[in-house]
């Protein structure tokens, strides 16, 4: 991922695993090896579902003389552009899911939040120094699309632990390390699950 950042000039990159694998925990350890590369770092949580222009607000917030925007989607959009141009931004938003509908097919946003995915497509296409960061359970249907045919766009799923997490539970300081691998494979090598059960079984 550093390589994505630093040498690919990656414009927009979704890092994806199941809840709970370290997908946050890795994008912060990344920023800080990667944090004098840029001038500004901004990290955002969907969590709440904000509509596309109260985020776009509140990234415009962090720059500059752009305080004061308009409620125009167009006009936030573009005055983002030209900030993405003149400094090198990482930006990361995280629970990417929550934007979309739930019992329905994988990615399908909910109605009031589509334009994010009109507004990734231009993170992507357009001409820029900074980079988007997606932090999802599920993969976006426009990053599938835009990584077969842009260089700028790239994705990565984390996978579990596997026996790594042998260390989770040496910490809790369990007995019956015969069964750890059972135990892992339970858990699918999440990190979260592992320690709480270590916990729950300490």
């Amino acid at each position: 991922m550093e390589n994505w950042f630093l040498k690919d000039s990656s414009r927009l990159i979704a890092l994806l695993g199941i809840s709970g694998i370290g997908k946050t925990t890795l994008i912060l350890e990344l920023i800080k090896q990667i944090e004098t590369n840029f001038n500004y770092i901004i990290y955002r949580s969907l969590c709440f579902s904000p509509t596309l222009d109260v985020t776009l607000t509140n990234l415009l917030k962090n720059f500059p003389n752009q305080g004061d925007t308009c409620q125009n989607i167009e006009s936030q959009i573009s005055q983002l552009r030209n900030c993405l141009r003149q400094y090198r931004c990482l930006i990361v938003f995280d629970d990417l899911q929550i934007l979309f509908c739930s019992g329905k097919i994988a990615s399908q946003y909910q109605t009031e939040s589509e334009n994010y995915q009109i507004f990734f497509q231009l993170i992507a296409e357009i001409d820029h120094q900074s980079c988007l960061i997606l932090n999802s359970r599920e993969k976006p249907i426009e990053i599938a699309q835009l990584e077969t045919n842009n260089k700028y766009v790239r994705s990565l799923i984390l996978s579990n632990l596997g026996l790594a997490a042998k260390q989770i539970l040496q910490n809790h300081k369990l007995s019956d390390e015969e069964t750890w691998k059972n135990l892992i494979n339970i858990y699918q090598g999440n990190p979260r699950w592992i320690e709480f059960t270590g916990t729950i079984i300490q």
